[in-house]
């Protein structure tokens, strides 16, 4: 089972392979990783019958339930890692300081991997509307292939405001230029 935000992948880089790379070998100054997580919740109506849900539905609301979750852990563990590299960093910066402030012999600590590279991770959702109506439409949108032209742009539109709100994304972004 893979998450249904794509981020194992780039976990999975950052880990052991390509990203991990790069920051070794010094090419990554900075690195944000935006998880746009767009599943839509729309409201349940399970509880509204008194007949059972079929074996079909229990199937598919018992997957979406897993593979949500699973997406979940991934969001988190992905912002641990990033909040433990950053905290390394700092560590390392106020060693080197204590050393700078107590030591005459110019000893240098060794810096990690890529130095004191910028991190950071921004999660949007539908959840961080404020407006109940809105995100009620946007939460009712299927997730297929057939949204009209109007339902697009509002789906853009959405996001880049999503984005440009977000207080994660407003902070890294504070230095960027």
């Amino acid at each position: 089972m893979a998450d249904n935000i794509g981020l194992r992948a780039i976990f999975d880089l950052y880990l052991r392979k390509d990203i991990r790379t790069r920051i070794n070998d010094g090419k990554i100054k900075r690195l944000l990783v935006i998880v746009v997580n767009a599943k839509a919740e729309s409201p349940g109506d399970l509880d509204r019958s008194e007949s059972p849900p079929s074996l079909m539905t229990v199937a598919y609301k018992t997957c979406t339930i897993a593979m949500d979750s699973y997406s979940f852990e991934t969001v988190e563990g992905f912002r641990n890692l990033i909040e433990e590299r950053i905290r390394m960093q700092e560590v390392n910066h106020a060693c080197q300081t204590i050393l700078d402030r107590h030591a005459s012999d110019g000893f240098r600590i060794p810096q990690l991997a890529g130095g004191s590279m910028k991190l950071g991770i921004v999660d949007i959702s539908f959840d961080g509307l404020p407006d109940p109506q809105e995100k009620a439409y946007f939460n009712g949108l299927p997730t297929s292939f057939s949204l009209t032209a109007d339902q697009i742009q509002k789906l853009i539109d959405v996001g880049g405001r999503l984005l440009a709100d977000n207080p994660d994304f407003r902070e890294f972004m504070k230095d960027a230029f």
